[in-house]
């Protein structure tokens, strides 16, 4: 005798969908025919443009929901999420929280999804929830999409949902794709010339008052983008020194490096695998806290497009122009959110 299979109230579907494809869609449909809706999580909210999350959630959402049928839409909700990638225990709260103001606490929930790999080890951070496993459809992912993509040669469209192919060529027309495909190809180069496999940068973060020291970046990767001032060690050299040495490069600023130890607070470690696309890097973060009532003067140099002392207050609409997991630091680094 052949049981039922079980319905649920609610199906979640957590990814990036950079961009959809029809595996995705296979996904949400199976979803659809398992739970009364389906809620997507769509992560990588807020993060800056950037090869690896190419579009917004906005644009993610408003892809998607070209793919989906009016009906469908009906029943699919979108929860745009952040990474937290330095604090799991918030990411996982800020989707329950999320979740329970679209539905009951006491719902039946299923989380559906492919456990392909390392990557979704996140498929096992919610234990209250039915694991849906869909497999795999036929090696469908969007990480080789958008290589193709950011490729100089014609992209592939095989999987792609028919309602969005003329979307994403139309992108690649856009000054931002232009902007994209620059990075793309430098840091492909930038690959091939690797002496090794990963690499260790030094930090800083200073405050003054209610300000903080940023820089934005000149070169690629992450050009334009706001960042901690801070670069690749020297050989043998040791992180405090190289932080230093790369603060005083990039933002000159004016200030004796004995008064700045002064004021060191502490030291933060940080080791995400995908924080730098050319190579795996090992940042260690050096904060300090100067007590002035003015912010020393400071000027760029070196790698640094602009150096600049700007509130804490306008951090938060800065947060879609940092670099890498640079917002995330500092959020650690100041008490905002636990690691």
């Amino acid at each position: 005798m052949q049981l039922a299979t079980q319905y649920f109230d609610v199906s979640v579907f957590i990814g990036r969908f950079q961009p959809i494809h029809v595996g995705h869609l296979k996904t949400i449909r199976l979803a659809l025919e398992r739970s009364k809706i389906c809620i997507l999580i769509v992560g990588s909210y807020k993060s800056a443009p950037s090869t690896r999350n190419p579009w917004s959630s906005e644009q993610r959402i408003e892809m998607i929901k070209k793919c989906l049928h009016k009906e469908e839409r009906k029943r699919v909700f979108f929860l745009p999420i952040r990474d937290r990638i330095y604090s799991e225990i918030v990411w996982q709260q800020n989707i329950v929280n999320e979740i329970f103001k679209v539905v009951q606490p006491q719902a039946s929930i299923a989380l559906i999804g492919h456990n392909k790999d390392a990557t979704s080890y996140y498929l096992k951070n919610f234990p209250n929830w039915t694991f849906i496993e869909t497999g795999n459809f036929d090696g469908m992912n969007s990480t080789d999409f958008r290589k193709k993509f950011f490729s100089c040669g014609t992209p592939t469209y095989h999987y792609i949902p028919e309602q969005i192919k003329t979307w994403l060529q139309k992108f690649r027309k856009s000054n931002l794709f232009n902007q994209l495909l620059g990075e793309y190809l430098f840091v492909e180069e930038a690959r091939k010339k690797l002496s090794q496999n990963s690499f260790s940068v030094a930090n800083s973060l200073v405050l003054c008052g209610n300000y903080i020291l940023l820089v934005r970046r000149k070169n690629y990767p992450g050009k334009y983008l706001y960042a901690m001032p801070g670069g690749h060690l020297e050989e043998n050299e040791e992180p405090m020194a190289g932080a230093l040495r790369e603060l005083y490069e990039e933002t000159n600023i004016e200030l004796k490096q004995d008064e700045l130890k002064s004021c060191f607070v502490k030291k933060g470690y940080y080791d995400y695998t995908e924080r730098n696309p050319i190579a795996r890097t090992f940042a260690h973060v050096f904060f300090y806290k100067l007590h002035f009532v003015e912010c020393p003067k400071v000027t760029a140099g070196d790698d640094a497009h602009e150096a600049h002392w700007i509130l804490l207050d306008e951090l938060n609409s800065l947060e879609d122009k940092f670099f890498a997991d640079h917002y995330q630091i500092i959020q650690v680094l100041l008490g905002r959110i636990s690691e």
